[in-house]
């Protein structure tokens, strides 16, 4: 490549073949030094993600689905179902769902574009979940849960990606671009008629949320200290606001009793903290008690929740199969000169 004109010169040549290529992160095994040394990783054992079950110790108990590029995995109602994104080796996705008990697996959505992000309605019958099918942006559609189908799109944007993060009653949490496109904020869609609101709309990011048991209050992430913890809204106002996390958290869930809410520390441990709810004139007062350093997890590396909580004693996470992290490295001297006629 000529910098100069900008333009290739010459012929192609190999240089190395069966580099290691990431497709969930578009990231190839190699890198050239400013001196023109190359380091590369050759493709061995392939890795990916798994989903594993944790007890409240972290011990393992088992697994669910194959190895693969997954996402989002997201436990239905009853708990006897799981809807994920699996991605092909583009890193296009897929909404499957896989039965907890069986093991066996469904594929939902057959679209050539990206499906990812899905929810599960408060009765389990229907899943939302987000498509740029015949649109350059992510908007949330709605399908039956039952089998294979096509979905139907909720709402559009077309300023702004929108990803489904909750469900609760007949509102949708959703995150997206904020409409100067800066950061990501929290919007609320009505299942009954697909009107987008505003529900956390600041100069900072806010991911992750998720629904109190009963739907008054939404847990989420933000990074308006300057790191990201993990905070408490009333729903559907979001005037009031309570910090959960005071070290830096995210990836928030509920505990479906109610009684704590459970993220993610910055090394990755799985943090629980007590909360007792009090009502006066009308309204919930929280308190919060000590936080409670449960297990380290090498959940996937990625923006959304990786990860979802059964009963508070058992957690179903997405952890990263790094079977090719031992794979030696190479190093090439001179790839770059061209031979002296």
């Amino acid at each position: 490549f000529d910098p100069e004109t900008r333009t290739l010169v010459g012929e192609s040549s190999g240089l190395v073949a069966d580099v290691r290529f990431d497709p969930r992160r578009a990231s190839p095994a190699f890198s050239v030094s400013a001196t023109g040394v190359l380091v590369y990783q050759r493709a061995g054992e392939p890795g990916g993600d798994r989903l594993v079950w944790l007890d409240r110790q972290g011990h393992e108990t088992g697994t669910l689905g194959p190895v693969g590029s997954l996402y989002t995995p997201r436990l239905s109602p009853d708990g006897t179902r799981v809807a994920v994104d699996i991605s092909d080796e583009s890193n296009r996705g897929d909404v499957w769902i896989l039965d907890v008990r069986r093991g066996s697996a469904t594929r939902m959505t057959t679209a050539e574009e990206d499906e990812s992000c899905p929810v599960w309605s408060p009765d389990g019958r229907t899943l939302a979940y987000c498509s740029v099918a015949g649109s350059r942006r992510f908007r949330p559609v709605i399908m039956p849960a039952g089998g294979p189908g096509t979905g139907t799109v909720l709402t559009e944007a077309p300023d702004r990606d929108l990803d489904p993060c909750d469900w609760h009653g007949d509102q949708i949490l959703v995150e997206g671009d904020s409409i100067d496109g800066g950061s990501q904020d929290l919007y609320r869609v009505s299942t009954a008629d697909g009107e987008l609101q505003p529900f956390i709309a600041t100069s900072f990011e806010e991911l992750g949320a998720t629904f109190s048991p009963d739907g008054r209050h939404v847990a989420y992430a933000s990074d308006e200290s300057g790191r990201s913890e993990v905070y408490i809204r009333d729903f559907p106002g979001g005037g009031r606001r309570w910090q959960v996390s005071v070290e830096g958290g995210r990836m928030p869930r509920w505990n479906p009793d109610g009684s704590e809410i459970l993220f993610l520390a910055p090394d990755d441990h799985l943090t629980a903290v007590p909360i007792t709810r009090r009502e006066a004139g009308g309204e919930t007062e929280f308190e919060f008690g000590a936080a409670e350093r449960l297990f380290a997890v090498d959940v996937k590396d990625h923006g959304s929740t990786q990860w979802d909580v059964l009963d508070g004693e058992r957690f179903l996470f997405n952890v990263e199969v790094r079977a090719g992290a031992t794979d030696p490295l190479t190093l090439v001297q001179g790839w770059h000169l061209t031979p002296t006629p």
